[in-house]
């Protein structure tokens, strides 16, 4: 029985990848029928954008309330080159990290210049992010913390 490859729009994404699984060979070890899986990563939605900007802005309104002035931004603007922000290499998770930089630095413009500027997604960045065992306790008092921001 064949099956075939169904179109349902673009397949678009920051990650776009392909894998080929074997279904059934023969016994020589030659293919008889292979699965082929399109996957994406997933994509941010509107909602998603929005809140993550929220939560920029959020976080910048509370460093600027600590000693009443916007160093947070005039930092930016000084030492642009500097700033970086830290992503695992999905895109929809690049795209979350490029709308909270938006949202904590006042920036104009589509989220994918941003991304390419101050996002970080090399190997380096996702060997800081995939261990997280010895922080747990505090990442769950962020993100606590983090999820009551994005309620305001």
């Amino acid at each position: 029985a064949g099956t075939s490859v169904h179109r349902r729009g673009p397949f678009g994404g920051l990650n776009r990848k392909l894998q080929v699984k074997t279904v059934r060979a023969a016994e020589e070890g030659r293919l008889e029928e292979a699965l082929l899986v399109a996957k994406w990563g997933g994509e941010l939605t509107e909602a998603g954008r929005a809140q993550a900007e929220r939560l920029g802005r959020s976080l910048r309104e509370q460093l600027s309330r600590a000693d009443g002035a916007d160093n947070l931004l005039h930092l930016h603007s000084t030492f642009r080159h500097d700033v970086k922000f830290y992503s695992s290499d999905e895109g929809r998770v690049q795209l979350t990290a490029a709308a909270i930089a938006k949202g904590l630095l006042e920036l104009a413009g589509e989220l994918p210049p941003i991304l390419v500027s101050l996002i970080r997604k090399d190997a380096a960045a996702n060997a800081l992010l995939d261990d997280s065992s010895a922080v747990s306790a505090q990442a769950s008092e962020i993100k606590r913390v983090l999820h009551g921001l994005m309620q305001r």
